[in-house]
Order: C-alpha cells, then structure tokens, then sequence
C-alpha cells in the first residue's frame, strides 16, 4: 500500500475496495400485480388506460393517494410507465416485453360458463403471458364457452388464466371439477357447503350434493379476450 497525502492508496498490483451496491430493486407485490392486470385489461377493453380515480374506485382505495404511491413504485420497478400532466397518461412497457420474451402457458381446451361438461384435453395450443404480471410458472389457460358468467366480465370464447390448486375462498372464480365435468363459477359456500353459483340470472346455482365427486381445479387469474 503507498500513502498518498496522509490517506492510504491500493498499489498498483492490488485491488481497490469495491463500494457496497444498491440493494436490488423488488418485484411487484401483490396488489401491484392487481393494478397493473387491471391497467391491461381495462386498456384493452376500453381502448384506453384507466384513470387514477377509476383505479380507486375499483380496488375501493379510500382516496387518490393510495394509487399514486403504487403507480409510483411500478414506474420505479420499470413495469410502468406515467406520462406527466395526462389524466389517463399510463402504459404498460411490459406488453413489448411479453412480445418478445413472454412465457408460454398451455390452453389444455374449452370449459363451460354454463351447465358442466366434460372439456379439458391435452394441450394443442399455448398463449404468450408477461411474466410480470403473472409470475406463477405452472399455470395453465381454458377457453370459455357459453355466457353463464358474463356479469363477472367473463364472456363465451374469453380465454381463462388459472392458478392450480385446491383451496379458495367464498367468492373466488373457480375451474371446479363435479362428477368428471368442469366447470367455471363462483363459488359460494351456503351453510358449509359449497355450491357453483353462475354470474347470470338466467342460471340458477348448481349446489354440491353430498357424495358428488367435486375437486377445485384452480382459481381465475385473468381473462385474456381477443377482439
């Protein structure tokens, strides 16, 4: 080591300490992931992003300030974009990203937003995922056939993301599995017991009886809707 005006230098043959790095940036959570889904869905629905007060309306923020905080962090973390003084000024830079690089999920077939039926099959087909917004590797994707759940915005020929497993809430949208047929409802729970309940009234509820062979397949994720 040599010294340098009173302060001690590395020689030339050694090494200079390497200053600690900025920690690294995090994923989206889980409510972020939420946003920016509904940021995507809504621009593709409406032909347009959606306002800051329209986030907060739907995710039931008790003011405008909740949603500037999470926009602010997703534009930080790259998965969004803000244009200054625009009252709908979002993107979502990630759309190009999945272009590019997105992963592919298999659409194992048609299942029914109407009467069960038999439907999932092998997968002869796969759609491309931002795997910013759905970061979980083993999902898989069904067609929707029929109009039974057209007030949950889930329309016949819409493509349904699910999350595989066994377990969910009253109230979630589910790929369920009765007696050997799938099924895509919400799923409600009535003194304990659970039954299917379409989002047309056109449809009444499909209850679970006991003895009947009911599995949940997986939750519903998201919708990807083609015009």
């Amino acid at each position: 080591m040599a010294k340098r005006g009173g302060k001690t230098e590395p020689s030339s043959g050694g090494e200079r300490k390497r200053r600690p790095g900025r920690p690294p940036i995090e994923g989206p959570t889980a409510r972020q992931r939420e946003i920016l889904a509904f940021i995507h869905s809504a621009s593709r629905t409406d032909r347009r992003p959606p306002s800051i007060d329209e986030i907060r309306r739907h995710f039931k923020f008790q003011s405008t300030y909740a949603v500037r905080v999470h926009l602010a962090a997703l534009e930080k973390k790259g998965l969004l974009h803000i244009a200054k003084g625009s009252h709908r000024g979002l993107s979502l830079p990630g759309d190009d990203h999945a272009r590019r690089e997105g992963r592919l999920v298999p659409l194992l077939g048609d299942a029914p937003a109407g009467m069960p039926s038999e439907a999932i099959g092998q997968a002869d087909e796969h759609i491309a995922l931002d795997p910013a917004l759905f970061p979980q590797t083993d999902m898989f994707a069904i067609r929707v056939l029929g109009d039974s759940m057209i007030g949950a915005g889930i329309h016949d020929r819409d493509v349904a993301l699910i999350r595989p497993g066994s377990e969910a809430q009253d109230g979630d949208l589910v790929l369920v599995r009765l007696n050997n047929e799938v099924t895509i409802k919400r799923l409600r729970f009535e003194n304990g017991k659970p039954a299917l309940h379409p989002e047309n009234p056109d449809y009444a509820d499909i209850p679970v009886e006991e003895g009947d062979d009911f599995a949940i397949v997986g939750v519903i994720a998201g919708i990807v809707r083609k015009y």
